[in-house]
């Protein structure tokens, strides 16, 4: 009994524990989420089966929205903010998430 009681505890310790590398490296200033961003947008643009991307953040009451790539390849098009990305089946499953959580 001592051994599962030890085993939940010890489980629930772990599983609280917050991975505060990047939070360390970076920290949460403006300028520092911006760089986070840019350097993610950058390395999935090096991946050829991707050639645009928008990520959009708010924390803490920060908003960030920034757009890379281009739409189609070669025609110099940039994402904006009224740009659509289609996601696949995904799509109803968030939406339904989505909807789920307004209504509660």
């Amino acid at each position: 009994m001592n051994k599962l009681l030890f085993g939940i505890l010890l489980t629930a310790i772990v599983i609280s524990c917050k991975d505060t590398k990047k939070e360390r490296k970076y920290g949460n200033t403006p300028d520092k989420i911006s760089k986070i961003v840019e350097e993610n947008a950058i390395s999935l643009l090096k991946d050829e089966r991707f050639h645009s991307v928008s990520i959009a953040v708010v924390k803490d009451g920060f908003e960030l929205s920034k757009h890379y790539g281009e739409l189609e390849i070669g025609k110099k098009n940039q994402p904006n903010d009224s740009t659509i990305y289609e996601i696949a089946s995904v799509t109803k499953t968030f939406l339904g998430t989505v909807a789920a959580k307004a209504v509660l």
